[in-house]
């Protein structure tokens, strides 16, 4: 789904920077056939600020913040399978 801006123009008018926060994917522990969570690892990672100052163009920071978060998100998901598939062979 697409960001809204409301978060990013009260950012750049209060001069603080975005620090985005990405969890891995829920439905990689989740048995939606069963309508239940089995258990399992989800990883959470804070990103680097990005600074604010002197910034005017919303749709530019933006863009740079979901870039930078959904790096984030294949890599915490990619952690995530491995993570919860090594618990399965272990059982």
């Amino acid at each position: 789904m697409p960001f809204k801006k409301g978060a990013f123009h009260t950012a750049i008018k209060a001069g603080r920077p975005i620090v985005p926060l990405v969890c891995s994917s829920h439905k990689l522990v989740m048995d939606a056939a069963a309508g239940h969570w089995p258990g399992g690892t989800l990883l959470v990672r804070a990103l680097e600020p990005i600074e604010t100052a002197g910034a005017t163009d919303v749709d530019q920071l933006l863009a740079t913040t979901r870039a930078r978060m959904q790096a984030a998100l294949d890599q915490l998901n990619a952690e995530a399978r491995r993570i919860n598939n090594a618990g399965e062979e272990q059982v």
